[in-house]
């Protein structure tokens, strides 16, 4: 929360529209974008479900992180996605 608004999480459920976190204002209903990105592949969309991850908005950033962690049945081997952060360039 920011003063009076609210952030909210908005995510993509298709390949063209970008997932968002938007500060929302519930007495007028105004949304304004605080940070538009891609969450397309399979294990970054379970990502943005908050029923499997914890999600923090904090310094101009987002970051994701897994409740919890399996490796893939067929690829056991392989990396697990435990944590994405994605943030806004900085400019000077």
């Amino acid at each position: 929360m920011i003063g009076d608004r609210l952030l909210v999480l908005r995510t993509s459920l298709s390949e063209i529209e970008r997932s968002a976190v938007l500060s929302w204002d519930p007495r007028t209903g105004r949304q304004t974008p605080y940070l538009l990105f891609d969450l397309l592949s399979d294990g970054e969309a379970e990502l943005g479900d908050a029923t499997q991850s914890d999600i923090v908005v904090e310094q101009g950033g987002v970051f994701f992180a897994k409740r919890e962690l399996a490796a893939d049945d067929k690829h056991p081997k392989d990396a697990v996605l435990s944590v994405l952060g994605i943030g806004s360039a900085e400019t000077s």
